[in-house]
């Protein structure tokens, strides 16, 4: 999976869109949600910030929208948000990205005047026309769980109602970990997602109220989530999401703080990178140490990819790649890093042969840098 960043970390901080899109990428991140507004920006803003993360290879995977007026009671409230949200949609897709997150909000004065099955089917109703709008333009919905005793989706179980309810395959599910404890959801729950998560957000905060601060500066449990979440079988993005620094002039400590817990900690689930203390940095040069290797190798790749390849065959057609292709292009660690590249990016392919990536080429369902690998 990819790691990126919420971008109103730099904003709430006073820095400028093209500094925290540069910064971004200086700092080591995959990818950038965007957190704006198609209403109150320009089109020099807008072509501000797709050309940038473009200058910075700084893909876009997401932009975040709150639009609680989606479940007022007033038809003319509801029909502008659903006009704002379509303008979201539309910005989704000029800048290339794959999902709008969306905040639906809370029941209004305390579900004691508004029937709350009314706001419920509300919200279902335009939602399913969002969700249309949005397959149109090939995008995704990653709908929001708000830890908030009246929030309308606050916990797995209402999560999941409201999907099946709007019943689209557009609209999907984000995952926020520091919103799932603070919703007191066990980490195992989050296997009741499958195949409806298409987005994560990550941050930490004190176990009471909403915080969302760098991993390590508060009490989630992180390891037991990114388990279950890699478990999902998804290729998607974990954004940290960082708000309101308590010292704005040291934003880039703040951010970088977060990048490298979370980096570290989606390393050792798995997710992202090597685990620490593996052998996959050296190439073996001894039998015992080919056999270590393998052991990693297999224990990395079963846990997620047991239903799309063939672990043993998966590791026999590393060590073919490397032996008969790699060791003429790429150090050891280069192959190893692109081979997970490979199959990070082939879905549900079976590779069990050098024949079968030169095929992925020729059809070109495989990323530019594993190439190289196969070229011959």
């Amino acid at each position: 999976m990819k790691l990126g960043l919420i971008n109103s970390a730099w904003a709430q901080a006073g820095r400028d869109t093209a500094w925290g899109i540069q910064k971004t990428k200086e700092i080591g991140f995959d990818s950038i949600d965007i957190f704006t507004d198609p209403l109150d920006i320009d089109i020099r803003e807008r072509r501000l910030i797709r050309d940038e993360c473009r200058r910075h290879q700084l893909p876009i995977i997401s932009v975040c929208c709150v639009a609680t007026g989606l479940i007022d009671f007033n038809p003319s409230v509801q029909r502008f948000h659903l006009d704002r949200c379509k303008a979201y949609l539309d910005l989704c897709y000029e800048f290339e990205a794959e999902n709008l997150l969306l905040v639906l909000g809370e029941y209004i004065w305390q579900q004691e005047v508004i029937p709350p099955a009314e706001q419920w089917a509300t919200g279902v109703h335009n939602c399913q026309l969002l969700a249309e709008h949005a397959q149109r333009l090939g995008l995704k919905i990653a709908l929001e769980l708000e830890p908030f005793r009246l929030s309308l989706v606050n916990d797995i179980d209402t999560m999941i109602r409201f999907i099946d309810d709007v019943g689209h395959p557009a609209l999907g599910a984000n995952i926020d970990v520091s919103h799932l404890m603070l919703a007191n959801v066990p980490a195992h729950d989050v296997d009741r997602l499958k195949g409806k998560a298409v987005h994560v957000h990550i941050s930490d905060c004190d176990g009471k109220v909403h915080g969302d601060l760098p991993p390590g500066r508060g009490v989630v449990d992180f390891p037991p989530y990114l388990k279950h979440i890699g478990q999902l079988g998804m290729d998607g993005t974990i954004s940290i999401e960082l708000e309101y620094s308590p010292d704005p002039d040291n934003i880039e400590a703040w951010v970088r703080e977060a990048y490298s817990a979370t980096a570290d900690l989606m390393k050792n689930a798995g997710l992202r990178g090597w685990p620490t203390g593996s052998v996959f940095a050296d190439t073996p040069k001894t039998f015992q140490q080919w056999h270590h290797f393998r052991i990693d190798f297999l224990q990395f790749f079963a846990p997620k990819r047991i239903e799309v390849i063939d672990s043993e065959k998966c590791f026999g057609t590393f060590r073919e790649i490397f032996f008969v292709i790699g060791h003429r292009v790429c150090t050891f660690h280069t192959t190893i890093m692109t081979f997970h590249s490979i199959i990070s990016s082939t879905g549900n392919r079976t590779l069990e042969s050098v024949h079968d990536l030169r095929v992925l080429k020729t059809q070109n369902l495989m990323m530019p840098c594993v190439s190289q690998l196969v070229q011959n």
